[in-house]
């Protein structure tokens, strides 16, 4: 990611919309990476990831998620994220938190019949009483936090998982992807003493010399 970090800092200080940081033709793309859980049958199958893209709009980064979910997956949805810097300084480390509830749809994307069709507007409800300071508090386990706001309905909670951050890329696929440009595209390439490509997503950079570029073969992992 490329940004002018003092710009940043002090936009920063007034609390802008995402648009006032980003501009106007931004948009936002997640990665869903669903995974079944241990507990279930299937122990931990990791299912196809997939990815949405929307317009950031929205005065927070929560409702531009919303804003993906009601257009793209249109499954009623409820979100927040809180965030708060850990210290003072130049260079504040920050702690984030959220929590999202989503209705469940039967096979086929119907909507579930209940007993209790106010169960959805309930839950929704709940979930915006957590307060700032208990989504940010570390020390408190995760599934208090669920039985805080939902014991009336009864709570079940899977293990927790600590997120870690993984990028797909490598050396090997960039090479190979340079191989698969058109010949003239390659040539020019070759023309240079080294060519440099930068991911997108992790800003890893990888170079690569004209003479490994003229070698035209694929690169194992």
């Amino acid at each position: 990611m490329q940004f002018d970090d003092a710009a940043l800092h002090e936009a920063l200080k007034s609390a802008p919309k995402p648009v006032a940081l980003f501009g106007v033709k931004a948009y936002m793309a997640l990665t869903i990476d669903p995974q079944v859980p241990e507990e279930s049958a299937d122990k931990g199958t990791q299912m196809e990831r997939y990815q949405g893209i929307v317009p950031l709009d929205g005065d927070t980064l929560a409702e531009a998620a919303l804003e993906y979910f009601h257009r793209s997956v249109q499954i009623d949805t409820a979100l927040r994220l809180v965030a708060q810097p850990l210290n003072q300084g130049d260079n504040p480390q920050w702690r984030v938190g959220g929590i999202m509830v989503q209705k469940l749809a039967a096979e086929g994307g119907a909507e579930i019949l209940t007993a209790d069709p106010d169960a959805w507007n309930r839950t929704a409800t709940l979930m915006q009483t957590a307060a700032d300071d208990e989504l940010l508090d570390a020390a408190l386990p995760l599934k208090d936090l669920l039985w805080r706001l939902f014991h009336e309905d009864g709570v079940r909670a899977y293990d927790a998982r600590t997120p870690r951050f993984a990028c797909p890329c490598s050396r090997a696929r960039v090479y190979n992807m340079l191989m698969r440009l058109p010949h003239d595209e390659q040539e020019s390439m070759q023309d240079d003493p080294q060519t440099e490509v930068r991911c997108e997503f992790c800003n890893e950079i990888y170079q690569f010399s004209a003479q490994e570029l003229t070698q035209n073969a694929p690169m194992f992992v």
